[in-house]
């Protein structure tokens, strides 16, 4: 997939910079994105469900073209997180929109490099330094409570996002297993 060498740089160059707690933070978001995937299309019917929810999982048991699909939608999402970021706003604002675009990528680049093998590794890589602040998901969830004004559904969502395990977490790149 094209720009997806780019996106990965980019991704790594300002990963590398953050300390635990945002890497935590970043932990949550992602977990939250795959969650609230989980409830929009269990809403539709649960063929839907049931395909979205092992495209999280085990997306390398999809096709090129579905994870294509995918990953362009993510790559939609960084798109417009990038555009509320330019906007700006309170701090916590710019915090969680921060947290969503850098989620939002790491899908992206999940799904993209199941397509573009070439990258497959670094991803899983990143997945594997991410898993490691599993324990310090109750403090990111204790700020997202204390400064942001959640609708409910998100926040539960959120809670639920912070008490998966690792295994939970952490999506099935090989399509071997």
């Amino acid at each position: 997939m094209q720009g997806l060498n780019e996106l990965l740089a980019n991704f790594n160059a300002n990963f590398s910079g953050l300390d635990s707690t945002r890497r935590a933070d970043i932990l949550l978001y992602s977990q939250a994105i795959k969650l609230s995937k989980f409830e929009e299309f269990k809403k539709r019917d649960i063929k839907s469900f049931e395909m979205v929810k092992n495209l999280f999982v085990m997306p390398a048991k999809f096709n090129k073209e579905q994870l294509e699909l995918f990953c362009a939608s993510f790559i939609q999402n960084t798109q417009a997180c990038m555009q509320a970021l330019e906007k700006g706003g309170a701090p916590a604002q710019i915090r969680d929109m921060e947290n969503k675009l850098f989620a939002s990528l790491l899908w992206a680049l999940t799904f993209g490099s199941i397509v573009d093998q070439s990258l497959k590794a670094e991803v899983e890589a990143i997945w594997r330094e991410l898993v490691k602040y599993q324990s310090e998901l109750k403090a990111s969830l204790d700020v997202v409570i204390n400064e942001l004004k959640l609708e409910e559904n998100k926040l539960t969502l959120m809670r639920k996002a912070a008490t998966m395990s690792v295994d939970e977490m952490l999506p099935l790149m090989d399509s071997s297993l």
